[in-house]
């Protein structure tokens, strides 16, 4: 099992304050309007290095480095090349440094022009992207968002499904008596694709779900979802190749490398314990009505009490700054 989303120091050095690409940052802290993160990304089976800057559920521009020809290109979605007709498909060929900085205001002008646009058809800033930006403010002082859609790698396919088997199995167990109610269909399968991880100054690791409020359906099987994302983050954990980077070493270097940008607050340090445990959580949105908490504090009851070890579940309110208020399972 693999996971590591530390990114090579090369791209790092573009996006530091006196890198060419650093305006990728500044809008990551500014952006609360458009809903902005930027994330890393550092594919195991090349030598790309990626930063993906973020407006909610959709990425509006790319920046990918390889560490082997020392180069730089971009990407972005073709709906917001076309519907922008600012972009260049010449940035998306491998370049120097020199060159992509050469025409970095016109990439800029590309940005200003596709996040009104992003933003406008509603469809990626408004709901769940709107909660997961709120999540990752720079203004966090009781935890740090790390990464968004992560994904525990696996060497083949065949090993990767006989881990889901055996994690998904307990979880579903715990779903499978009804409980008379016809909204009561759990899921055939849980996925593997978390949301959002972060992490608390004492070394919590803190998997989560995020769901919008008005989304009734999804918000009822979420801690199903969530734990066992979590029983995946654990079993990296807990059982990490030898030779492999420590999921101590991997997790501290991914908070350095943010906190060097200015994407945490500086000096923003984690002291993981001994046994890193993974928390499962449950981030719901503005609007959720009593219906939908109702139903997910009965799934969430379930699944805490199949539960032999490893941290409770949680169930957060989010509100659209990023406030977390904590609520009873």
């Amino acid at each position: 099992m693999r996971y590591d989303r530390r990114v090579n120091a090369g791209l790092l050095t573009v996006l530091a304050k006196k890198g060419f690409a650093h305006s990728l940052v500044e809008y990551a802290r500014q952006g609360g309007r458009w809903a902005l993160d930027l994330q890393f990304r550092a594919d195991p089976n090349s030598s790309k290095h990626k930063a993906a800057l973020y407006s909610g559920l959709t990425i509006a521009l790319d920046l990918q480095y390889s560490t082997t020809k020392n180069m730089f290109r971009l990407d972005a979605p073709k709906k917001w090349q076309n519907e922008t007709k600012k972009y260049d498909s010449g940035w998306s060929t491998w370049q120097p440094a020199a060159e992509l900085a050469a025409v970095w205001p016109a990439v800029e002008a590309y940005l200003e022009t596709a996040l009104p646009i992003i933003d406008k058809s509603g469809r990626y800033t408004r709901t769940e992207g709107a909660v997961q930006s709120a999540l990752s403010s720079f203004r966090r002082t009781d935890f740090h968002v790390i990464d968004r859609e992560s994904v525990i790698g696996f060497p083949d396919i065949a090993t990767q499904q006989r881990a889901f088997r055996t994690l998904e199995k307990p979880v579903l167990q715990a779903l499978a008596t009804t409980n008379g109610q016809p909204w009561w269909t759990p899921p055939v399968g849980l996925g593997n694709e978390c949301d959002t991880l972060a992490v608390s100054s004492d070394g919590k690791l803190f998997a989560i779900e995020i769901k919008p409020g008005n989304a009734l359906k999804g918000i009822t099987w979420a801690p199903a979802q969530v734990q066992n994302y979590a029983n995946l983050f654990q079993a990296w954990i807990d059982e990490a190749d030898p030779g492999s980077p420590t999921p101590r070493d991997v997790l501290t270097g991914m908070v350095e490398q943010r906190a060097k940008l200015g994407l945490l607050p500086p000096r923003s340090q984690v002291r993981f314990p001994e046994r890193i445990e993974v928390t499962p959580v449950v981030a719901v949105g503005p609007g959720a009505n009593q219906t939908a908490w109702d139903r997910l504090r009965e799934v969430a009851q379930r699944i805490e009490a199949m539960r032999t070890s490893g941290a409770a579940l949680q169930l957060w309110d989010v509100n659209t700054i990023g406030k977390v208020q904590v609520r009873q399972t």
